[in-house]
């Protein structure tokens, strides 16, 4: 399980400068609307529930939009979050190897 707060707090940089700035240039107005109203945030979180759920190891599966979906919810434990920012190419291939790694000793 994700113990990630991800609800209740303000919009960051990303909302608030860098991505409003993108919509506004190209007139995505709603799009605009919607990052700085914190929706992807919402969705985000409503996928952490989800995978929590999905972790408990239900043998049915999980019931999303009114079918029955089977996840395996894989986290690694060994490495520190990357940064949704990070454009450091040495970090982002080294959070992806390690799950990559991850899903490996699940798998196999």
């Amino acid at each position: 399980p994700d113990p990630c707060q991800v609800l209740g707090n303000d919009p960051g940089i990303f909302e608030t400068t860098i991505a409003k700035k993108f919509f506004l240039k190209y007139s995505h107005y709603n799009a605009k609307d919607w990052i700085l109203n914190m929706q992807h945030i919402r969705i985000y979180a409503e996928d952490i529930i989800r995978l929590n759920d999905a972790s408990k190891g239900p043998i049915d599966g999980v019931i999303y939009n009114s079918r029955n979906i089977h996840i395996l919810p894989v986290a690694c434990q060994s490495s520190s979050e990357i940064n949704q920012l990070e454009n450091n190419r040495n970090k982002i291939l080294t959070g992806v190897k390690d799950g990559a790694k991850r899903v490996l000793d699940i798998v196999l």
